[in-house]
């Protein structure tokens, strides 16, 4: 299998590729890890990009992930956060795409002008959860991050199934599916969603749980995932 990894920033590849080289994979994967940068537009274009480019020269990709750090939703200010713990989407989800009106938040889906969600295939989530031991959830795609408590609770209204926030998965997402090429979004806590406070951000933490995250990723059953695909 081909797997192309995006990730929004340097330090994020860097923790990637830290990771997998820590895992074998008896050449049945090979993995690539790019830079799509910041926010789901960018990551739109880039990993547009990447991947046009390289299916033009005749290379076959199996399988896009969009990977990095990202903020997690908690009940309120005093809820502890694991730093470093790694979340698998279920859903990735465009969360502030579309329109306010009196009656509330309108999705692209209810405007009928697209859609706010990716669902991740079933097979591959499992797969990747049993190897990296890790959680499930809807992960939203936001083009600001959440700074106040106010808007982490509007999303969270919005969006009750959210786990965790981000900016570049459902940009990646977008251009996987018009690809036909399947996609899972793998994210490493490092903050809670609400005020910004860079000072109480666990950086290197969540880049150390990104890390880890990959280097388990060798037991993943890929031979089995290949023939999915072939089937």
């Amino acid at each position: 299998m081909q797997i192309i990894v995006f990730t929004a920033v340097e330090a994020e590849r860097q923790a990637v590729l830290s990771g997998l080289s820590h895992a074998s994979f008896a050449s049945i994967a090979t993995f690539e890890v790019l830079l799509c940068g910041v926010g789901p537009v960018t990551a739109a274009v880039q990993s547009t990009r990447a991947l046009t480019e390289r299916i033009g020269c005749g290379q076959k990709i199996d399988l896009i992930l969009s990977a990095g750090i990202g903020g997690k939703f908690t009940c309120d200010e005093d809820n502890s956060i694991d730093s470093g713990e790694i979340w698998l989407a279920k859903r990735s989800i465009w969360a502030d795409a579309g329109a306010e009106s009196r009656h509330g938040f309108l999705t692209l889906d209810a405007l009928g002008f697209g859609q706010n969600m990716y669902c991740t295939d079933a097979v591959i989530l499992q797969s990747f959860q049993s190897a990296l031991n890790c959680r499930l959830g809807d992960v939203l795609t936001v083009s600001t991050a959440t700074g106040t408590s106010t808007t982490a609770s509007k999303l969270k209204k919005r969006w009750p199934n959210a786990t965790v926030e981000a900016m570049e998965g459902f940009g990646v997402a977008m251009v996987a599916q018009e690809l036909g090429i399947p996609f899972l979004e793998v994210r490493s806590i490092s903050n809670r969603v609400g005020p910004r406070r860079r000072d109480e951000w666990k950086l290197q933490e969540a880049f150390a749980g990104l890390s880890e995250g990959f280097s388990r990723i060798s037991k993943i059953d890929f031979g089995k995932l290949n023939a999915k695909e072939r089937a």
